[in-house]
């Protein structure tokens, strides 16, 4: 008996192991990616979990296998994680690479500041919190970026793909200014 058949390694195995695990890297890229648009929280979000609940019906048959059980929570959360990781990083990945350019800049005033959590492979970095169109965002500045006392950010936007705005610059600013 092989190795590869006591370890249940098939091609099939392989294939759905390597997709999912580009479906989590893809989720992880996207997430950068949404650092940077101007887009509702939402929008992402659905993708993902829309795409996962889509296609689980059309493998059914296919996965408990792969998965070694037959629960369709397994199967439903394997499918979000994986297709809706793709789909969601290929919605996001259009709209920003497919941005138009035309730079218009926006100065939008800081309404609050803050640090991520500092990890050994993080340093915690530090970020401002804008609105811009009635929406909430979390604009994140490099390591040892001094964001205390900053009033304003001065954004340079591009027109996405899909019309959700894509930050192309982002400058600090402590002159006070009067919206």
């Amino acid at each position: 008996m092989s190795i590869f058949r006591s370890l249940d390694i098939t091609p099939k195995n392989t294939f759905f192991t390597l997709l999912f695990f580009t479906g989590l890297y893809l989720s992880v890229l996207e997430i950068n990616i949404y650092r940077k648009t101007f887009i509702p929280f939402s929008i992402p979000l659905f993708i993902w979990i829309l795409t996962g609940l889509f296609i689980t019906p059309f493998l059914l048959k296919m996965l408990p296998g792969y998965l070694k059980s037959d629960r369709i929570i397994y199967q439903i959360a394997f499918n979000i994680f994986t297709y809706g990781g793709i789909v969601a990083y290929l919605f996001m990945a259009l709209n920003f690479y497919g941005a138009k350019t035309y730079h218009i800049s926006a100065t939008l005033m800081v309404t609050g500041t803050g640090h991520l959590a500092k990890s050994r492979n993080s340093c915690g970095e530090p970020y401002t919190e804008v609105r811009y169109q009635e929406l909430d965002k979390q604009l994140f500045f490099p390591c040892g970026t001094v964001i205390e006392g900053a009033n304003t950010v001065t954004v340079i936007l591009n027109k996405g793909f899909f019309g959700y705005d894509v930050i192309d610059d982002q400058k600090l600013s402590k002159e006070k200014v009067n919206f």
